[in-house]
């Protein structure tokens, strides 16, 4: 399936967009784990500047979201 990733940012203009997980009572919003994945990053030294591309897999089996940054993965997470 191929998404055309302009079309789709012209379509969510103006749209608010929240999004949770929820797992075994608990909840985590999906902007509090792209801030707290940040924070992590930035913790390790790196700039934010030199950010391309970030994609997060949750774990909820062992309450983790592993993130990688510019298609570095080096098994790093965050945990909920």
């Amino acid at each position: 399936m191929i998404i055309n990733r302009e079309a789709n940012k012209e379509a969510a203009e103006g749209i608010e967009l929240e999004t949770y997980f929820e797992f075994n009572g608990m909840q985590i919003s999906s902007d509090e784990m792209v801030q707290r994945t940040r924070a992590a990053y930035l913790a390790e030294g790196n700039s934010i500047n030199d950010v391309k591309s970030v994609k997060i897999y949750i774990n909820a089996n062992e309450r983790r979201a592993y993130y990688v940054i510019n298609d570095n993965a080096e098994n790093k997470y965050i945990e909920f």
